[in-house]
């Protein structure tokens, strides 16, 4: 495998990707004192390492709640495929709760077709009622960044296994 993924701290993750990608560097938003910074409480940082040239080349966060986890902050190299990487970390490490998540493509012109391939695997914009277990706070604050394009994760079964591939 040419990539490796390893926890790191909010603070390396950063300056790491802002190291290896001057010409892209982490939004503002997630830094101390970025507005997701008051709500958005990813406490557990990953970094995607090229191991042949150690470059940071995708980075991604989440936060293991009570019954629940909040995912995000996903920022890859252009032709890096980490979604799909990240995805399989945290479904061997988050799997059996609900993930909510926020989608944004950093094109806005495939914004839509980006929201398309999520709705496999995630509950789109899902009923207020739904997953109590998140607390109504936490689905406001998505509602209010995201508009519609926040889910949260399905549960995963054999059949969303086999979609993936």
């Amino acid at each position: 495998m040419l990539y490796d993924i390893q926890i790191v701290t909010k603070d390396t993750a950063i300056e790491t990707w802002n190291k290896y990608n001057p010409e892209d560097p982490l939004p503002k938003n997630h830094r101390e004192g970025g507005k997701f910074d008051s709500w958005y409480k990813l406490d557990t940082w990953l970094r995607m390492v090229n191991k042949r040239t150690k470059a940071v080349v995708a980075i991604s966060a989440y936060m293991l709640g009570d019954g629940f986890a909040v995912s995000g902050a996903l920022k890859a190299r252009d032709g890096v495929s980490a979604g799909r990487r990240f995805f399989e970390y945290r479904r061997e490490h988050l799997d059996g709760v609900p993930q909510i998540s926020g989608f944004r493509h950093g094109d806005p012109e495939k914004q839509e077709e980006y929201i398309e391939s999520r709705s496999k695997h995630y509950k789109m914009n899902p009923a207020d009622e739904e997953y109590p277990e998140i607390p109504d706070e936490i689905k406001q604050n998505f509602k209010d960044e995201y508009g519609e394009a926040w889910a949260i994760k399905k549960k995963l079964n054999w059949w969303n296994l086999l979609q993936m591939w």
